[in-house]
């Protein structure tokens, strides 16, 4: 990491905190009611299948951010890069397919210049 990216990080990332807490407080606001009837007339089903939530999540406004929220929480070492899910569905043979992504930032990066998440 050199100064800059040290200078960087010091000046930068809380706004990037704050304006990730801020949206994902209005994704839970807007979204999360919705969900919680969804999961109502489901039985509670999609609370238990995390392909089955993500489908119910990206019917919702802002509910992408809703299912990045529940999946943080679950994997919370995760929080550190801030991936974003971008595909999640059932494959034809019964597995499960997952792509995601993450913005880098110097913040992301450990001493050796590599970005070390689970």
């Amino acid at each position: 990491m050199t100064v800059l990216d040290a200078a960087a990080t010091v000046a930068v990332k809380p706004l990037f905190g704050l304006g990730e807490v801020g949206l994902t407080v209005t994704a839970l606001l807007v979204a999360a009611p919705r969900l919680l009837l969804s999961a109502l007339r489901d039985r509670g089903r999609i609370f238990g299948d995390f392909v089955a939530l993500y489908a119910a999540c990206r019917t919702q406004p802002l509910g992408r951010y809703v299912f990045r929220f529940f999946s943080l929480v679950s994997a919370p070492y995760s929080m550190s890069v801030g991936p974003s899910l971008d595909d999640l569905h059932q494959t034809p043979d019964g597995g499960v397919y997952c792509a995601a992504s993450m913005v880098e930032r110097p913040w992301h990066r450990n001493p050796f210049s590599c970005i070390h998440a689970a």
